[in-house]
């Protein structure tokens, strides 16, 4: 496994970075491609926030099911995984919560079935959008050199 950033308190609010060391939280997200090379991306209408496809690791479960298992509750698309980017770490100290997030990209490999949203997401109006990635980020690059 390969860290590739803590996220902190302080990134948002600035002051010295505080850590934890027990994790609460499992999680599983990242990138869904379709055909057309744009990312699928997760709508919050309720918060106006985005995010990407991806949620909590369930008992016993290992990431990258979860991560299939999430992608396909949210969009409706089964999908395989062509990369494991990593892990990210989110230290909220002030809550006492360090959630792990597993960090994937994958590629839609079906056409799109039921969508199953849990209560608090139809509450928070959860609904996909897809995406274009600017061809110059960082993450088209990525994209392009593992995924083709």
């Amino acid at each position: 496994m390969h860290l590739i950033r803590n996220i902190t308190e302080s990134d948002l609010y600035g002051g010295e970075a505080r850590f934890m060391d027990e994790v609460s939280r499992d999680a599983s997200r990242g990138i869904l491609l379709n055909e057309q090379g744009q990312i699928a991306i997760m709508k919050l209408s309720a918060t106006h926030l985005y995010k990407l496809p991806g949620g909590g690791i369930e008992d016993g479960e290992k990431a990258e099911v979860a991560f299939l298992r999430e992608i396909k509750e949210e969009t409706g698309y089964d999908a395989v995984i062509k990369l494991y980017l990593g892990y990210i770490d989110e230290h909220k100290v002030k809550n006492r919560f360090l959630q792990r997030s597993h960090c994937y990209i994958a590629v839609v490999a079906s056409v799109q079935g039921t969508i199953d949203l849990t209560e608090e997401e139809l509450v928070l109006g959860m609904q996909m959008e897809w995406m274009r990635v600017a061809s110059s980020s960082l993450c088209s690059k990525i994209i392009h050199r593992n995924v083709g």
